[in-house]
């Protein structure tokens, strides 16, 4: 039976969702998951081996969940990619997120107006994305750019050394992968000359080009580089269906380097109160988003075109 290519994901963002879009219900109505294996409950599941490694199963009780077998443990499936509406499983509100290639459109298993769980389009992911490069003159440094929805944003984390700004374990290998970790004031005026640092309004049109903040977090992580939480040795990869490509670059916190592989933590430009200043950021384990985190923090800069 044909596999369903699947990642581990918790979802790092705000708990509601855009229900809009087109429904794939007629798909997959009646129609058994595309997995290796369906059960009635968990304890008939095998021992996750070697042998099964990869493989996919479908729990029945108490609610159809999605398993992956992944280094010696069944994991829940959050974030998964199929060929085609066809391949769609029965949608519960333990679905994952589907990336559906033929599509090129997210697909979520929502609840309608009368509260039936149906396979919902998200949003549609653009088949030749737009992507080209900025030259910073400050300092020759060339980042890849985006555009996504009517927005232009760099697609990699600022890299120009100003003073207040730090790289990860003051390593500079760590700023060549992940960008610089700047305190709010200098995050302020970081940004080369033709682009600047969002505020939350323009962070939220961003979340909204791409289906919604309940979504933004697995459709813009990067597909690779994420730790999960609760686990070193699993992976909580995203889509990153648009190219935005958010790192897990970690932050400064209280005047110490924290949790690299595990967040993404940007600034913006809205100040909260004296003192505290808003970021918004990506992580695994977790559904926070928006937060007011004190200005001398360090966290990394994503650019957006004026």
């Amino acid at each position: 039976m044909k596999k369903i290519l699947c990642l581990l994901f918790t979802l790092a963002f705000l708990a509601a969702c855009d229900d809009s879009g087109t429904s794939a219900d007629d798909a997959s109505k009646g129609k058994a998951a595309t997995s290796d294996l369906r059960v009635e409950s968990l304890g008939m599941l095998p021992n996750c081996t070697e042998s099964r490694e990869g493989e996919i199963a479908l729990v029945a009780d108490p609610l159809y969940t999605t398993y992956k077998c992944e280094m010696g443990s069944w994991i829940v499936v959050r974030e998964c990619t199929v060929e085609g509406l066809d391949d769609l499983s029965a949608c519960t509100y333990s679905s994952p997120i589907v990336l559906v290639k033929s599509e090129s459109a997210v697909y979520g298993c929502l609840a309608d107006e009368n509260k039936n769980q149906k396979w919902t389009k998200v949003v549609d992911v653009p088949k030749d994305l737009y992507e080209s490069s900025f030259t910073d003159d400050r300092d020759g440094q060339v980042y890849k750019t985006v555009k996504i929805g009517n927005q232009i944003w760099m697609a990699e984390n600022l890299n120009f050394k100003t003073d207040s700004s730090f790289c990860y374990d003051n390593e500079e290998t760590n700023c060549n992968k992940y960008g610089r970790l700047y305190t709010w004031g200098a995050a302020m005026s970081a940004c080369p000359s033709g682009w600047h640092l969002p505020d939350t309004t323009e962070w939220k049109t961003l979340f909204d080009a791409v289906g919604g903040e309940s979504t933004a977090g697995v459709i813009l992580k990067s597909s690779s580089g994420w730790q999960n939480i609760y686990s070193y040795k699993k992976q909580d990869n995203g889509m990153d269906a648009f190219g935005f490509s958010a790192l897990p670059a970690g932050r400064i916190f209280d005047g110490y380097y924290d949790i690299m592989g595990f967040i993404a933590s940007f600034w913006s430009s809205t100040d909260v109160n004296r003192g505290d200043a808003y970021n918004v950021y990506f992580s695994s384990g977790s559904d926070d988003a928006y937060q007011g985190v004190g200005m001398n923090d360090g966290f990394s800069v994503r650019c957006l075109k004026d």
